[in-house]
């Protein structure tokens, strides 16, 4: 079974492809449960000024990390 030059860098480009959809979704997926961690340890009987503050400490963690 042989494989031409184009066929093979064709299949190259579209793993580097998958490589970078897939390491995007990961990184997502970590921001979405950074959020989702300070918002649960965060809002429960709280003031809504103390989430104000809550959510711009979690905007510096992101930002600092």
């Amino acid at each position: 079974y042989s494989i031409g030059v184009e066929e093979l860098m064709d299949g190259l480009r579209n793993l580097v492809v998958f490589g970078k959809i897939l390491y995007l979704v990961c990184a997502l997926r970590r921001l979405s449960d950074r959020i989702s961690n300070c918002i649960c340890s965060c809002t429960w009987g709280t003031p809504a000024w103390s989430l104000i503050q809550a959510n711009e400490h979690m905007m510096m963690r992101l930002i600092i990390d």
